[in-house]
């Protein structure tokens, strides 16, 4: 049985490496730059439902324009679903800067880690692809079982054994995407590794401290589960007071255009930029609720790099605060004993 647990000890260091980059020298800019990169990782969502009108007589099925159309709107959310997911990528190496340097450069991040997050990226997709042949695969393999055997019994028992195989594809999916944003880009940050380099150097870790990495699981899962409980209860009087904000306009929008008598066509083209209004006032929305809980995901990424670099030191990216904080007394000290002596000198002579 191990005589000390990481996961234990990085706590209290992680808590106080959050204080010394948020509160100690408060500057308003890296809260906010920090704030959007937080953001971009997935710190805020939206969802959007699109209904595209149909032609005069709206009864008749989809022709050809519209499927046309369809395709083309696919295609650009696609497009843009690809890119933040590069934009995410990248971010979360900006994001690893900033807690070891204590300062954040947004475009210079983003040239620097430009490599790093299209390797992330590339494995992402990887990762989906496989997934999803997995998935088809599977389903038609038990579409096929449940169709070929007879009787309630033996298709409840393949039904039982396809919602296990579910389960576990889901949870390995999340394991592997945990340990990936929290140990295995710190990996290719310090050693400038490849994505699968790097997890080839965190199973060895695994596999030599694997009571340490299970106890971190445990707490790490209890903590963000405190931790969601929080943010949501912020996160939802914030959404409640905006709501409250934007209702009035609505409202008021809506009653000038009964007056109006406006036609359906005229409502159409009104309510394509209230929609794009709402979605962007939503989003700013989204950004300041990351603002105000910006120590809760600046916790957890301190506290998963504190405990990899306790499990292996050469992995230290995070210079001692103590140290640091001792070095800079001693240079202070140094610099008021150098006063002192040269006020005795002129007292002197």
């Amino acid at each position: 049985m191990a005589s000390r647990w990481y996961a234990v000890e990085a706590l209290d260091e992680a808590l106080e490496r959050t204080r010394w980059l948020l509160f100690k020298d408060f500057k308003l800019s890296l809260w906010l730059k920090l704030a959007l990169v937080v953001y971009l990782i997935g710190g805020g969502s939206f969802n959007g439902n699109f209904n595209v009108p149909g032609g005069e007589n709206g009864m008749q099925g989809p022709t050809a324009p519209n499927l046309k159309l369809i395709i083309a709107v696919l295609a650009v959310v696609l497009a843009f679903v690809l890119f933040f997911m590069f934009l995410k990528d990248v971010c979360e190496f900006i994001f690893i800067e900033t807690a070891e340097t204590k300062k954040i450069e947004l475009w210079k991040g983003f040239k620097r880690n430009l490599e790093n997050g299209l390797n992330l990226f590339l494995f992402e997709l990887v990762v989906i692809a496989v997934v999803i042949i997995v998935a088809v695969a599977a389903f038609l393999g038990f579409r096929s079982l449940l169709a070929g055997a007879s009787g309630l019994g033996p298709k409840l028992a393949i039904a039982v054994v396809g919602l296990a195989a579910a389960i576990s594809i889901v949870l390995a999916i999340a394991i592997v995407g945990s340990l990936t944003t929290a140990f295995a880009i710190v990996i290719m940050h310090k050693e400038r590794k490849g994505l699968v380099n790097a997890w080839k150097k965190l199973l060895t870790l695994v596999e030599k401290n694997t009571r340490q990495f299970v106890v971190y699981i445990i707490i790490e899962l209890l903590l963000a589960f405190v931790a969601a409980m929080v943010v949501f209860a912020i996160s939802l009087v914030i959404a409640l007071i905006a709501i409250a904000i934007i209702i009035i306009p609505a409202i008021i929008a809506a009653v000038i255009a009964i007056a109006l008598g406006l036609e359906s066509n005229m409502l159409w083209l009104l309510l394509v930029p209230a929609i794009a209004f709402i979605i962007a006032y939503f989003m700013v929305v989204g950004y300041f609720s990351v603002l105000i809980t910006l120590p809760v995901p600046v916790f957890f990424r301190y506290y998963s790099m504190i405990f990899l670099q306790k499990v292996d030191p050469k992995l230290a990216i995070l210079k001692p605060e103590k140290d640091a904080a001792k070095t800079q007394s001693k240079k202070t000290g140094k610099k008021d004993g150098e006063k002192k002596k040269a006020g005795k000198r002129l007292r002197v002579y």
